[in-house]
């Protein structure tokens, strides 16, 4: 199980970077599988999609923003 969320933690770290610097259409599922060190279709049987996984990266850096604005909020 740990090794199955390490592999899901580098692809998302992958997507993110990858998504953040080249944008939707400059990113390939090849290099975020290359980048996060797991297989193609190990991205694939997480997001059945690309569009699946760059929302799965918005999502995930838009809940640490969120995250972050509510600890702003409490002080």
């Amino acid at each position: 199980m740990t090794n199955e969320i390490n592999s899901q933690e580098r692809m998302m770290a992958a997507a993110v970077h990858l998504f953040s610097r080249s944008g939707y259409h400059g990113t390939t599922t090849k290099e975020v599988s290359k980048l996060a060190n797991v297989s193609e279709s190990n991205i694939f049987r997480y997001y059945p999609t690309k569009r699946n996984l760059f929302l799965s990266a918005i999502e995930h850096e838009l809940t640490k923003v969120t995250g972050h604005g509510d600890a702003l909020g409490k002080l």
